[in-house]
C-alpha cells in the first residue's frame, strides 16, 4: 500500500504535500518533513496549485490564534526535530501581539509547554476599540465574564 496517497505536491527535493491511506497519521511525525493531509484535502487543493508556486514552510511550536468569536488561544506543538526551545518569556511575546499577555499565568504557560501537547490554551476574547471612526492600539478585553476596558482621561476636542 502506498502511504502518500493518491496526490502528491513536490516543494523542495523529496518533500511534499501528500495525503495519505492512514489518516490517523495526519500531524505526526511519519512524514519525514513532509506535509501530510487528509485524502479529500489534499484531493481539494491539487487542482488549485500550479507548478512554480512558491510553498513556504514554518516551523513554529508556539501558535496564537484568534477564533471568531475573538476567543485568543495558544498551542504549543511538540519539538519533534529538537530544534526550537520555548520558554515562558516567547509565549508572553507572542501574545502581546494580541494584548492578552498579561491575561495568562506563567505557571499555566510553563504547564502548557511541559505538555507541548498542541492542544488550545484559551487565553481571553480580544475586542477592537473604535472612538471617532478610529481604531485604538489597545483593545478591550474579555475573561471569566469580565470586560476589561482601558480607560485614560479624555482630552476636550
Amino acid at each position: 500500500e502506498n502511504p502518500l496517497g493518491y496526490r502528491w505536491i513536490g516543494f523542495y527535493g523529496t518533500y511534499g504535500i501528500h495525503g495519505t491511506n492512514r489518516p490517523g497519521t495526519v500531524g505526526s511525525y511519519v512524514s519525514n518533513g513532509c506535509v501530510r493531509m487528509h485524502e479529500e484535502d489534499v484531493e481539494d487543493l491539487y487542482p488549485l496549485v500550479r507548478v512554480g508556486t512558491p510553498v513556504t514552510v514554518y516551523y513554529d511550536r508556539i501558535v496564537i490564534d484568534s477564533a471568531p468569536d475573538h476567543t485568543v488561544a495558544y498551542y504549543i506543538y511538540p519539538d519533534g526535530y529538537g530544534w526550537q526551545q520555548v520558554s515562558v518569556q516567547d509565549v508572553k511575546k507572542a501574545l502581546a501581539g494580541y494584548g492578552v499577555e498579561n491575561f495568562a499565568e506563567a505557571p499555566a504557560i510553563a504547564a502548557k509547554i511541559g505538555a507541548s501537547d498542541g492542544l488550545p490554551a484559551y487565553v481571553a476574547k480580544a475586542y477592537d476599540l473604535i472612538v471617532d471612526g478610529r481604531r485604538l492600539s489597545q483593545r478591550a478585553l474579555e475573561k471569566d465574564g469580565i470586560m476589561y476596558v482601558p480607560a485614560s482621561p479624555l482630552r476636550p476636542r
